[in-house]
């Protein structure tokens, strides 16, 4: 009998889940009084392990400008994230901010999610 050569294993197309906000708004909450939301909570599944580069982007005059970006490396799994009013060494200004968040595995599969989020 000949066998058949077995095919290599193949390796499964990179993806995460949607993003997930907890809010849409950080407010500025001062020592003595209590707000609920004081930071956003981002929140992704990854099927493989990858490196998510959290951008916040905001509109001065007619330009778009990059305020602050992190880059984290993630396993595969369930993971969160925290957006607080300090991000990336710097302290949000009161506005509105184009949040990306984009996943690379391999270096060779992207993928971006965008939302809006707003800093009182």
């Amino acid at each position: 009998d000949v066998l058949a050569p077995t095919p290599p294993p193949t390796t499964p197309q990179f993806a995460w889940s949607k993003l997930h906000l907890s809010a849409t708004t950080i407010a500025h909450c001062a020592a003595h009084t209590s707000c609920k939301t004081k930071y956003v909570k981002l929140s992704f599944v990854l099927n493989r392990p990858a490196e998510l580069t959290i951008t916040l982007k905001r509109k001065v005059g007619k330009k778009t400008r990059v305020v602050a970006h992190v880059t984290v490396r993630e396993a595969s799994g369930a993971h969160s994230y925290t957006l607080k009013r300090k991000f990336g060494g710097h302290t949000l200004a009161p506005g509105l901010y184009q949040l990306s968040a984009t996943a690379t595995a391999a270096k060779a599969h992207t993928t971006t999610f965008y939302a809006t989020i707003q800093v009182r």
